[in-house]
């Protein structure tokens, strides 16, 4: 199956790059696995892009306080199941006290699946590329790494289309894995291509969800403000 074919396209390489990160790692590494198939330069561009939990809590203090500050606490609430106990801290370090009673509290009534751990970890990437894509985060400041050229498909299509590269486990940044193991995906060419468009289709739905989400919370914060302006 041509994989790539469809993402050739001006925006197509980011298309990619929000499919992959919001995936399962067994999916993700699926996923990559036939990109490199096709072209190891977009595998290993792909690989540069991607978001993860790790690299998003590995960011300088304060940018990041600022992120955390605009994410959802109840998914806060079950991500933290799984976070390193140090990178949480630096994260929320700035919070208020409100906002970390809240999360802790949240947490405290949760005892998370693997899966649902790894789908708020999806959530949070999907919300924090939003952040990217809208200009909230700066990248050049943020994560020079990250910055997608405007013609970077262009480029790729004129590197080597084939040949396998060698990666460790290390060097490809995926969502970081709960403790159990998810279900296997299998790797035949149909089921691969069937894959993709649940895929593609799981990955607009959360951003849709992700989208409403950010719109219920302008109009409450928008109600505060009014609500203060009154009594004040």
């Amino acid at each position: 199956m041509d994989l790539l074919r469809r993402y050739q396209k001006a925006g197509g390489f980011l298309q990619l790059v929000q499919l992959i990160e919001t995936c399962a790692p067994q999916k993700q590494a699926q996923l990559l696995g036939s990109v490199e198939k096709e072209s190891v330069a977009w595998a290993n561009e792909v690989r540069a892009k991607i978001l993860s939990i790790d690299r998003i809590f590995g960011w300088d203090e304060q940018p990041l306080a600022e992120i955390v500050s605009r994410l959802q606490e109840l998914t806060l609430s079950v991500a933290v199941h799984g976070i390193d106990k140090t990178l949480w801290e630096k994260a929320t370090k700035t919070l208020s006290h409100g906002q970390k009673r809240r999360i802790d509290d949240l947490s405290k009534t949760k005892d998370p699946t693997p899966g649902e751990i790894t789908s708020s970890y999806m959530k949070i990437i999907a919300e924090v590329r939003d952040m990217i894509n809208q200009g909230y985060v700066h990248l050049p400041s943020v994560d020079p790494g990250l910055i997608i050229e405007e013609d970077i498909e262009d480029r790729l299509s004129k590197s080597p289309t084939t040949g396998i590269t060698h990666h460790s486990a290390a060097a490809t940044p995926t969502i970081q894995p709960p403790s159990k193991p998810l279900a296997a995906v299998k790797g035949s060419d149909q089921e691969l291509g069937m894959e993709v468009a649940k895929l593609r289709h799981e990955n607009q739905q959360l951003r849709q969800q992700v989208q409403v989400l950010s719109n219920e919370l302008s109009a409450v914060r928008s109600i505060v403000a009014t609500v203060k302006k009154a009594v004040a």
